[in-house]
């Protein structure tokens, strides 16, 4: 089952879906092409995994293991043979490269939306967008979800310290300690809107139902968007 979902008309995240599905732009020399792909559902600590492989290398899984393990098919070719897919995934490696960024690491920040304005309770609202496919629409569609964040000192505080070495212009990702960025997450989210568990909307009082199912990526860029320095140019 896809996790792309609509309720009343609106895009949704099904948490409890199965598999999802991307379109990844492909560059090799001069060609360019565009491909449908379709993985299944990978858990935070294999994302995590990545990361901390990609930066610091004491990560237990690479990119390209990590697309071989979640790698379904290319959706909209001939023949519709996943098992002659994942052959041309081996043949033409460097194309993991461009799925692992895209799928997983797509995940942005809604420059269009993004207001850090605190909300009642001390909480504010983070805009988070990933281009995605819909297979019922055949069409790229841009996947809109909103995590509200508790501003609380004692988060902004454990961010401070699990990113000491950030920067003024970029985040060293390699001395980022991942596990506490999720652990910040799961304890300061009150609520998300976009993602479904169900047919039930993500709020705090099921939140033990779906705060484990939320993609690690998702987690990084709103913990990393609420509670970034801010610098003024």
């Amino acid at each position: 089952m896809n996790v792309l979902t609509r309720k009343d008309s609106s895009l949704y995240w099904d948490l409890n879906g199965t598999e999802s599905a991307h379109q990844v732009n492909v560059e090799r020399g001069d060609d360019c092409w565009t491909l449908n792909v379709y993985l299944t559902r990978c858990s935070g600590a294999e994302e995590k995994a990545v990361r901390k492989n990609l930066f610091s290398e004491k990560g237990e899984l690479t990119y390209d293991e990590f697309v071989d393990k979640h790698f379904i098919k290319f959706g909209g070719v001939e023949p519709d043979d996943p098992e002659r897919h994942k052959m041309y995934l081996d043949e033409m490696p460097e194309i993991k490269k461009f799925i692992y960024e895209e799928c997983i690491q797509g995940v942005r920040n809604d420059i269009e939306l993004i207001s850090l304005d605190t909300l009642e309770d001390n909480v504010c609202a983070v805009p988070t967008v990933q281009d995605m496919y819909d297979p019922s629409e055949e069409a790229e569609v841009q996947f809109k979800s909103l995590h509200y964040i508790n501003m609380g000192e004692m988060y902004s505080s454990a961010y401070e310290q699990c990113v000491e070495n950030r920067s003024s212009e970029q985040l060293l990702e390699i001395e980022v300690d991942f596990d506490e960025i999720e652990i910040i997450y799961d304890s300061s989210v009150v609520q998300v809107d976009g993602f479904l568990i169900g047919d039930r909307f993500c709020t705090s009082s099921n939140k033990e139902e779906w705060i484990h199912k939320i993609p690690f990526e998702y987690k990084f860029t709103a913990v990393d968007e609420a509670f970034k320095p801010v610098t003024v140019s």
